[in-house]
């Protein structure tokens, strides 16, 4: 049993950032842990059956997962100062800006992440996956090397995809 809410994500998330963001604008107190290979495996594994965040424990020792069902979820217990708009036309502008930043904005988000922020990124991530790799040792400046030049599979960012997600994004397009 947890004392309170504790919120397992990174910076370097997406829809971690989301569900901080809501958080905090909230006001709803929480514990923000980032995730160890040990957090992922005694913890995030073991109550959501894969290594994914963000994920919320709550006092009541529920799991959630995905940053849509921890944001309804919460919206339940705290709904004092709702995030949506009261008229039904208006909530459901809301839901759709926010199915439109889920899954269309992350494309772009991806895009600049892997290429105007690659070494930060793969630093977080490697930060994230081992801990135990001091930032400026040799073994972890020669794993750095070795990601630096790939792309990241199973993202959609090939070299076909880039200069329309660029297009996409620029203003006045």
């Amino acid at each position: 049993m947890t004392k309170g809410y504790e919120f397992y994500g990174a910076e370097v998330s997406y829809f971690s950032g989301k569900v901080r963001a809501y958080l905090r604008y909230k006001r709803i107190p929480f514990s923000e842990i980032t995730p160890s290979r040990e957090i992922y495996r005694t913890i995030i594994m073991a109550r959501v059956g894969w290594p994914v965040i963000p994920v919320v424990v709550t006092p009541e020792d529920e799991t959630w997962q995905d940053s849509s069902e921890i944001i309804d979820n919460f919206e339940a217990r705290f709904p004092e100062g709702d995030i949506y708009p009261e008229g039904a036309k208006q909530k459901l502008a809301a839901l759709l800006i926010e199915a439109y930043a889920d899954e269309w904005l992350k494309i772009p988000a991806m895009h600049y992440r892997w290429t105007k922020n690659r070494d930060w990124a793969i630093s977080e991530f490697g930060r994230l996956s081992r801990p135990d790799f001091r930032c400026g040792s040799t073994s972890f400046s020669r794993r750095r090397r070795s990601l630096r030049n790939r792309r990241p599979r199973l993202l959609p960012l090939g070299e076909n995809s880039m200069p329309s997600t660029v297009r996409w994004t620029k203003p006045g397009r």
